[in-house]
């Protein structure tokens, strides 16, 4: 961690008059933090109020804001400092999301289907085998799962493995972001999966099929075969 403010080169317009709202003021926080840079320092609360022109209470608010999603850290008696952004800070936001923004987890299993479909079409054109191992060793953990619990942690072990081998850092931090929000609807649907042995059967072939599309290199027939590991089970589990 550097413990000197890095100055931006050119000082955004000031946010004033009109033009003036929260929105504006996190769009120029973010330019400047963009250009100080993980784990450098932000200049002092007082210098970039006269920068912005805005009131310290304001700026405090917003940089308070960032702060809550894990973009922004105080450190009394230093500053405040850029750091990494985990996912976990965008699972909040997306929980507020389902919460007062009347999005579904419906809707948002459809967008994490999107980004391991987009894995599972990358790691197959990549025709790299070596990055299979891993999800290889989750498919065969699925196939001698005993318990419920055994096959619930293969199912997972699986999709991250997948997103992790297709070596694009977007897609693992997006859908791991919505891990949290999903949670309820992914313990529902497993244990769907679980309640009756074709259940388990039917997902299990599902998960070799998707397999086996990537490692022929086959985009085409990976993104088919990760959608139908993503179709809730039928009968009458």
């Amino acid at each position: 961690m550097s413990d000197k403010a890095t100055p931006a080169p050119a000082a955004p317009a000031p946010v004033t008059g009109e033009r003036w709202s929260p929105d504006h003021l996190i769009r120029h926080l973010c330019e400047t933090i963009r250009t100080v840079g993980v784990g450098n320092r932000l200049p002092s609360e007082r210098a970039l109020a006269e920068r912005l022109d805005v009131s310290r209470t304001a700026l405090r608010d917003r940089i308070q804001l960032l702060e809550g999603l894990g973009i922004l850290r105080r450190v009394p008696g230093s500053g405040t400092y850029v750091q990494a952004l985990d996912s976990s800070g965008l699972a909040l936001v997306l929980e507020l999301a389902v919460a007062a923004c009347g999005l579904t987890a419906t809707d948002l299993l459809s967008v994490r289907a999107a980004l391991e479909r987009q894995a599972a079409i990358e790691l197959a054109a990549a025709g790299d085998p070596g990055r299979l191992t891993p999800v290889r060793a989750a498919l065969e953990a699925m196939e001698t799962a005993v318990t419920a619990e055994e096959n619930d942690t293969a199912d997972r072990e699986f999709h991250d493995a997948l997103l992790c081998a297709a070596g694009n850092p977007a897609l693992s931090f997006f859908a791991d972001a919505l891990r949290r929000p999903l949670r309820e609807l992914t313990t529902e649907r497993n244990a769907a999966v679980n309640r009756l042995p074709d259940n388990r059967s039917r997902m299990t072939a599902a998960h070799r099929t998707l397999y086996r599309a990537v490692a022929a290199g086959n985009p085409a027939e990976a993104s088919s075969a990760l959608d139908e590991t993503f179709r809730a089970p039928h009968g009458n589990g």
